[in-house]
């Protein structure tokens, strides 16, 4: 299922209802489930690291489809290590590669969001990961070598 822009309904079928019709993408069939409205924020906030002032996304499908599918990240991928274990590799490794963006109602539920809790949870999940510990188990290690050289 996807949710196809005014734009593309209007490209692909008249601006003709396109509901419960379908798009064939990447040689999968998509039954569209909305149309959304014209939206075009500027700057594009919710993905500011590809052509941040680019047009919308003309097709919005579920994020369980992308990984089920496999589908290619288009964008930025931060990593402190990566192997080369294909999907399979990037799904264990510490890369960052999905963007998150959530509108909350009210100005409490922000603060909320973005309050220690949900920041210290995130850490933790990363400092979980086996690279992340074996870099802890090193750190002291490398900081009495740097304080003996007289470096820190």
């Amino acid at each position: 299922m996807v949710v196809i822009n005014q734009e593309l309904n209007k490209k692909l079928f008249g601006g003709a209802n396109s509901v419960g019709r379908n798009i064939n993408l990447d040689d999968h069939d998509y039954r569209i489930i909305g149309v959304m409205a014209a939206w075009n924020p500027m700057p594009r906030f919710y993905d500011l690291t590809n052509e941040n002032f680019a047009k919308t996304a003309q097709v919005f499908l579920p994020f369980n489809v992308a990984i089920e599918r496999q589908m290619d990240s288009w964008g930025n991928t931060n990593c402190t290590h990566r192997n080369d274990g294909g999907w399979q590799g990037l799904l264990e490794s510490n890369c960052v590669w999905i963007q998150f963006w959530v509108e909350l109602p009210t100005s409490m539920a922000a603060h909320r969001y973005a309050s220690g809790s949900i920041i210290t949870r995130r850490t933790a999940a990363q400092r979980s990961l086996p690279l992340a510990r074996a870099h802890q188990a090193a750190e002291p290690a490398r900081m009495a070598d740097l304080r003996a050289r007289g470096q820190r």
